[in-house]
């Protein structure tokens, strides 16, 4: 950003220089006014570009518009400052009466040109952020991700949870890479079918498992970050029930025109003795969250369902 903010500040400052140095007027003119001329346009040029910075702009997209609202500022202070440059306006003014039909295809041409250059990077830094806002939400704090397919079925394979674990003691254990780890958490991520008893029913939906354990240490956001529901919570509500608890985020449970307390019927497919076996179960909605924190996996406008890792 530094950089960026110095490149633009010396390339308006250059052309400035340059500009006062071509109208043969720097012997002549005030100091106040050599001040004016030569650091108007950099000023700017970089208050610009902090401006779309914290607007969310791209560093390409305000580099390049603090680039040109400082020449701009700086064409606009020579006229004031330079008669030379007055009279260079004025001509200007004259010929675009004079050939007023020219002047206006050449002013539509410029502004159809700028609103098609415009509107790419605005397009391209709007889908930037959207897609960035669904990954962040989506991901949260994992840097991280193990998972495995077979490589001949594609089916995703399972991995022991003690197998996790000795992985995760021998990485704290590590002198080098111990330094850079927060946390880790155990799960399952599948897609399941939900079928509500009003006869709505969606064939895909994200399913996630964690271990309620590690979610305590809070490592990563809450299922619920505004009611701080978490995996354990569910375990607690799970632990001897007849029927399991799922959590829905809102999504979902707007989607299936449900709420807590409603009774769902889950369908998945499991592997068994080698062979892909649909299964069903009945469960009960035991909270509706908000698409946020981990109530976000699946994506801030994504079905999504969660239980514990014993549950599933």
């Amino acid at each position: 950003m530094l950089r960026s903010l110095i490149i633009v500040a010396a390339v308006v400052l250059l052309l400035s220089v340059i500009g006062v140095v071509l109208s043969r007027r720097w012997s002549t003119t005030a100091w106040s006014s050599r001040v004016l001329l030569l650091v108007c346009g950099p000023i700017d040029g970089v208050l610009s570009m902090l401006m779309l910075n914290w607007l969310g702009a791209s560093a390409l997209t305000a580099a390049v518009g603090g680039l040109l609202l400082g020449i701009m500022s700086m064409l606009f202070v020579q006229p004031m400052l330079l008669p030379q440059r007055l009279l260079v306006w004025r001509l200007a003014r004259e010929n675009m009466l004079r050939r007023k039909r020219q002047s206006v295809l050449m002013i539509s041409g410029l502004i159809i040109a700028s609103a098609i250059i415009t509107s790419s990077m605005v397009v391209g830094d709007s889908l930037d952020k959207t897609v960035g806002l669904e990954v962040q939400a989506a991901w949260g704090e994992t840097d991280l991700l193990i998972s495995g397919r077979n490589p001949t079925t594609g089916v995703s394979v399972a991995f022991d949870e003690d197998l996790g674990e000795r992985f995760w003691d021998a990485l704290t254990g590590d002198a080098v890479l111990s330094s850079g780890l927060e946390g880790r958490q155990f799960g399952v991520a599948s897609s399941v079918s939900l079928s509500a008893e009003n006869g709505l029913a969606e064939p895909s939906i994200s399913m996630f498992a964690r271990n309620a354990s590690v979610d305590d240490a809070a490592v990563w956001a809450a299922i619920s970050p505004s009611s701080n529901l978490r995996y354990s919570d569910l375990v607690a509500v799970n632990r001897g029930a007849e029927t399991p608890s799922v959590v829905l985020n809102s999504v979902a449970a707007e989607t299936l025109e449900v709420g807590q307390g409603d009774v769902l019927e889950v369908g998945a497919f499991v592997t068994r003795d080698g062979e892909r076996v649909r299964t069903t179960t009945d469960v009960a909605v035991f909270a509706v969250v908000a698409n946020e924190g981990q109530g976000a996996m699946a994506g801030t406008r994504s079905p999504a369902v969660f239980t514990d890792l014993l549950t599933a």
